[in-house]
């Protein structure tokens, strides 16, 4: 969650919907972009971030990756390396990833191939894709 690819507003709203996925036993780890000043982010977010007892990680995206099942993300190359760690992988839709449809239809190819879109207030109800092994049995099939 960095501010080039997310808003405030964006973020807050993600932070809400974990509420849910806590509730429903669910543990989240958040890992930020690496370029992203960690210290004023949980200044920023830290009601919700222990709210939700969510783990800020700065692991490795390898450490983060092994230590994950499904991976929620705005578009970035993390997306990419989930894929091959083989996670579901869940891509929400917001500006940023508009643009991408628009410019890069290459990539909103990779995207659309290998990941789920959400909006944002799907997060709250994502359990519901986890039993939906058709969402994912083909999408993920000889990609490269």
């Amino acid at each position: 969650m960095d501010y080039y690819v997310s808003s405030y507003e964006e973020n807050i709203e993600i932070l809400k919907q974990c509420q849910n996925l806590v509730k429903n036993n669910c543990k989240i780890f958040l890992r930020l972009h690496p370029s992203t000043n960690r210290n004023e982010f949980y200044k920023i977010y830290k009601e919700y971030i222990i709210k939700n007892k969510i783990i800020l990680t700065s692991n490795s995206i390898h450490e983060f990756l092994t230590s994950c099942d499904e991976v929620i993300s705005y578009p970035s190359t993390a997306i990419i390396y989930a894929y091959f760690y083989k996670k579901r992988i869940f891509l929400i839709n917001n500006d940023l990833q508009k643009k991408i449809e628009k410019k890069w239809p290459y990539l909103n190819y990779l995207y659309s191939s290998i990941a789920i879109k959400i909006n944002i207030r799907d997060i709250k109800n994502i359990k519901k894709f986890f039993f939906k092994k058709k969402h994912f049995k083909n999408k993920f099939k000889n990609f490269f």
